[in-house]
């Protein structure tokens, strides 16, 4: 995960529109495309973010192919800030893993050690999950 911080250069944006097989399921995102002091900057989101041209941000995203795919950004200038659902969607899951984890070893007295082993597994994904969901919180 790596995080950029700076000026807003060259932005633009568009909509990406896909499936639609006889107007069921059409999903439309909003692709917006900038530069960070020259590094290119992509974020794919439901919602347009709002970025103008010579604000300051910082965003959290992940490095292909030379350009940072943006899951996340605050908008120093303007206070705002947006992010693509990860949030909830990794607090959801680390919550739903940890109620299993313990009901299925706490209240299980005769849980065998495949079982002890797995639901550690399974609390230590929850940890990692809500170690990225503050990550993405505190930009």
């Amino acid at each position: 995960m790596e995080t950029k911080k700076g000026i807003v250069t060259n932005i633009r944006s568009s909509v990406d529109v896909s499936g639609g097989n006889y107007g069921i399921f059409v999903n439309t995102a909003q692709v917006t495309l900038f530069n960070i002091d020259d590094y290119p900057v992509m974020m794919v989101n439901k919602k347009p973010p709002v970025i103008q041209e010579g604000n300051e941000v910082i965003v959290s995203g992940n490095i292909d192919n030379g350009r940072l795919t943006a899951y996340a950004y605050k908008n120093i200038t303007t206070s705002s800030e947006g992010n693509k659902g990860y949030i909830k969607r990794f607090i959801a899951g680390g919550f739903l893993l940890l109620i299993w984890y313990y009901l299925w070893v706490i209240l299980s007295p005769d849980a065998g050690d495949i079982a002890k082993i797995a639901s550690t597994l399974f609390l230590g994904f929850a940890v990692y999950l809500s170690i990225l969901a503050t990550r993405f919180y505190k930009l």
